[in-house]
């Protein structure tokens, strides 16, 4: 969301942090280097990197550190609370001279603690000129190389032009062995915990679908209409280290309209969702960027295709709930676009009309938003169907209805499809039978 963005990592955490007395014997080694030589105790003094408890006493250590001498670096302190996962700080400011301000008081509040913070990386070279070049996490961060991306919880953040790029170490060979256990390795290695890439990450789950439908066993061999559809798919995979997708989604400046807009549809094979931030500054310029996203395959026991669009709609519900948590920005507006008028004849109705499998869902989905919100979007207009049908690597590299949304949907309000669009009230299925009174 904003501007500036830092990331650093506390030297040897677990060394600066001392286990209480009374614990230390849960952390004892016994050791000797033959069996001639009688055994040696020895008992570890500090958290020990394996223990369950580790990440939480670290993390706890940070408040603690905060709530003690905080008083006096106000923006270090929020930052211990809300920025720091473990040992890695991973923290945003406006502006530059802002986030100079709170490495500044970052460092003089761990100090307090015997922490260093080191690896400094930044999308402003000017942020990094003020930090010595042996605390830095890239001595050479103007240039965009190999090794001047950082990696970010899972995703490596190119600092240089300030863009993720997912974790993909997947390189096309030969000699693989196609059986379901490799296929279940390379996809446990595609790691994409936002959900940009969903509709690539949904075609790997439908596949793995039919490899369970197909009762083969880990090692067998696979029939010649899978290994040609695998083979396929598994050239198609190295391409994902060609998808840069820019981190800010705000509009630069300073925007005074800002919304979200979700998407979801279904297929036979799946369904999905996807979210979008618009956001517009004073003088009309609006962005919209791609958000967040979330895929589900259709269970093995057949659904009706409406029941699962309203089990996309369910999922878009759920995720702008979560999402809204996260963001922390004042939202000006929420709109939720479907292709189904099943489900929105659904949605803009009473939940008891409805037999049980649509009645809860729908209960769900008007307790989550409200019915002003919900919109008919036109099926090639619908992002949520890349994730639906699921793409190529190679395809949704260019697919700017995916990155950027439908292309009206930056202009002016005046160019969106028509609010609702109600369907025949007899042709809706799903209605309970009248009770009869007699």
């Amino acid at each position: 969301m904003h501007q500036v963005c830092f990331t650093a990592n506390i030297a040897k955490m677990y060394r600066h942090i001392k286990v209480h007395p009374l614990d230390r014997r849960f952390q004892r080694i016994v050791w000797r280097k033959s069996p001639d030589e009688p055994l040696q105790e020895s008992e570890l003094t500090t958290l020990t990197y394996g223990t369950a408890s580790a990440p939480f006493l670290a993390t706890r250590c940070l408040h603690k550190l905060a709530i003690e001498e905080g008083q006096n670096f106000p923006r270090a302190t929020e930052v211990l609370d809300r920025d720091c996962y473990v040992d890695d700080c991973i923290s945003r400011s406006q502006t530059v001279e802002e986030a100079m301000a709170v490495q500044k008081e970052l460092v003089q509040l761990l100090s307090k603690g015997g922490c260093l913070l080191r690896k400094w990386c930044s999308n402003e070279p000017q942020f990094l000129e003020a930090i010595p070049n042996e605390l830095r996490g890239t001595r050479y961060p103007l240039q965009l190389e190999d090794k001047t991306h950082v990696t970010t919880l899972g995703l490596l953040w190119h600092t240089t032009d300030d863009k993720f790029q997912i974790v993909n170490e997947i390189t096309a060979s030969n000699s693989i062995h196609f059986t379901k256990r490799n296929f279940l390795a390379v996809i446990a290695s595609v790691y994409d915990p936002l959900g940009l890439i969903s509709p690539i990450v949904v075609t790997c789950k439908f596949f793995l679908q039919q490899l369970w439908q197909a009762r083969i066993d880990w090692d067998d061999p696979l029939p010649q209409g899978l290994l040609a559809d695998w083979k396929a798919l598994y050239a198609q995979l190295p391409l994902l280290g060609n998808i840069r997708i820019e981190r800010k989604v705000l509009i630069n400046g300073t925007p005074t309209d800002i919304q979200l807009h979700g998407f979801c549809d279904a297929s036979e094979k799946g369904y999905g969702a996807c979210i979008y931030l618009r956001s517009r500054t004073f003088n009309e310029d609006s962005v919209v960027k791609l958000l967040c996203a979330k895929s589900r395959v259709a269970p093995l026991k057949q659904v009706s295709l409406p029941r699962l669009e309203l089990c996309g709609a369910l999922l878009l519900v759920r995720l702008l709930k979560r999402t809204i948590l996260a963001l922390n920005l004042s939202i000006t507006a929420i709109n939720l676009w479907t292709d189904s008028t099943i489900v929105l004849s659904w949605i803009t109705s009473p939940p008891g009309r409805w037999k049980t499998f649509v009645a809860n869902r729908v209960t769900e989905i008007q307790e989550e938003s409200s019915l002003d919100q919900w919109r008919h979007v036109p099926s090639a207009q619908n992002p949520a169907d890349l994730i639906s049908r699921g793409v190529t690597p190679e395809a949704l590299v260019a697919d700017n209805l995916w990155w950027r949304g439908p292309s009206w949907l930056s202009p002016t309000s005046s160019l969106w499809p028509s609010m609702h669009h109600q369907h025949a009230a007899a042709n809706i299925p799903e209605a309970r039978k009248p009770v009869s009174t007699f």
